[in-house]
């Protein structure tokens, strides 16, 4: 059910230039947080060590989350430089069952 709606955001959001996440517990954390957060491209000419590590602090890559409660917090918690500072969208458990619902009537 989740991929399905995750890929319906899919199709609407890339017409518009915006990335859909998924975070819903069924695959390992760390592969979820890869695909939730990207790198800041270094670039350390001129810059001190410690304003280059700052660069290189990962930055979430979502406009459009899918999750289920736990696995946004542990997210939230644990996924460095995953925040929901930028994102524009939370799709959460009782979204995704009332659009599923529409989608496909029982």
């Amino acid at each position: 059910m989740w991929e399905k709606v995750k890929g319906v955001l899919d199709g609407i959001a890339s017409a518009v230039g915006l990335d859909v996440g998924l975070a819903i517990g069924q695959t390992q954390i760390a592969n979820e947080a890869a695909e939730l957060v990207r790198a800041r491209k270094k670039c350390v000419d001129g810059f001190s060590q410690a304003e280059a590590d700052l660069l290189d602090y990962p930055e979430s890559r979502v406009d459009i989350l899918v999750a289920t409660p736990g696995r946004l917090m542990d997210h939230i918690t644990s996924t460095k430089g995953f925040t929901l500072e930028h994102l524009r969208y939370l799709v959460s458990t009782i979204t995704v069952v009332i659009l599923f619902l529409i989608m496909y009537p029982i």
